[in-house]
């Protein structure tokens, strides 16, 4: 027997292969992309460390126009 609502829900499976989870790469592929964000991330963590965070939507680096 189905729970109540059940028709028509997407299992968890469905929505991560929709959005691109888990999909089949090689390992070299993987490593590259993970090494590739990691840099983007201390690119990005760089920015944050130097900004006025008065407030977060408008988050400004010191010392530029």
């Amino acid at each position: 027997m189905q729970e109540p609502g059940w028709a028509g829900r997407e299992t968890d499976v469905d929505r991560q292969i929709e959005k691109g989870y888990n999909l089949p790469i090689d390992a070299s592929q993987r490593a590259e992309a993970e090494d590739d964000c990691k840099e983007m991330m201390e690119n990005i963590l760089g920015l944050y460390k130097n900004a006025d965070k008065g407030c977060a939507s408008k988050v400004m680096i010191v010392g530029e126009p």
